[in-house]
């Protein structure tokens, strides 16, 4: 399972990044194997840093101990939330999409009876050369907010024309798009590549075995 803790600050959001990639050697020989910090991320035009973890022991405490002993004392914090990225997938990006594309989140508020088929359509959509999804995951973070996928757009125009797509799916409300300017993987290529591996989906390339390389980040 993977966790996103948003960590919102008082005075923009250098202080815990720069606190994470500083001490990161430290706060994973601190979570003892039990979960590993994967990657950090930072929204357009909002004060907080995202850090995903994955959690290989959900029942411990080791998450809400790294919270509230690691990143709550950071000078400055003011906020924090956390998410869970429940059944993700991983889709492989096409070879030869361009490395300029920007990064954008949709979060999919939709009636809750509609989820897998929603889920599922998102999964299949066929990657285009301006438009690729890299990850759909449950959150059930708010009530209605439950679904949200990563993609990579040459533009906001695109991310939003793909949401539009979206909100014509059955039983969808309404979306949101936000642009991710800034992310920062916090393992090995090697290991990331790895944990991908392990949810990755060949549904949108069409063919029976993965092709193209893997996202570097969330």
């Amino acid at each position: 399972m993977i966790i996103i803790v948003r960590v919102q600050t008082k005075e923009g959001n250098g202080c815990v990044w720069d606190y994470v990639s500083n001490n990161l050697a430290e706060l994973q020989e601190w979570l003892n194997g039990e979960a590993r910090l994967i990657c950090l991320s930072r929204r357009a035009r909002h004060k907080d840093t995202s850090i995903f973890i994955s959690v290989r022991n959900p029942d411990s405490n080791i998450i809400s101990n790294f919270i509230t002993n690691k990143i709550a004392a950071i000078d400055g914090v003011d906020g924090i939330w956390m998410l869970n990225l429940l059944n993700p997938t991983f889709f492989a990006i096409p070879a030869g999409t361009s490395k300029d594309l920007n990064r954008y989140t949709i979060t999919v508020r939709c009636y809750p009876r509609h989820l897998p088929a929603i889920y599922k359509s998102i999964a299949e959509s066929a990657p285009t050369p301006n438009c690729v999804v890299t990850y759909t995951a449950y959150t059930f973070h708010l009530f209605g907010d439950c679904l949200q996928c990563s993609v990579l757009a040459d533009s906001e125009e695109t991310a939003q024309k793909f949401a539009q797509k979206i909100e014509m799916m059955p039983g969808v409300i309404r979306t949101t798009v936000c642009q991710i300017e800034k992310t920062q993987r916090l393992v090995s290529k090697e290991e990331w590549q790895a944990y991908q591996s392990n949810k990755l989906t060949a549904s949108q390339t069409g063919n029976k075995e993965p092709q193209g390389q893997l996202a570097p980040s969330l």
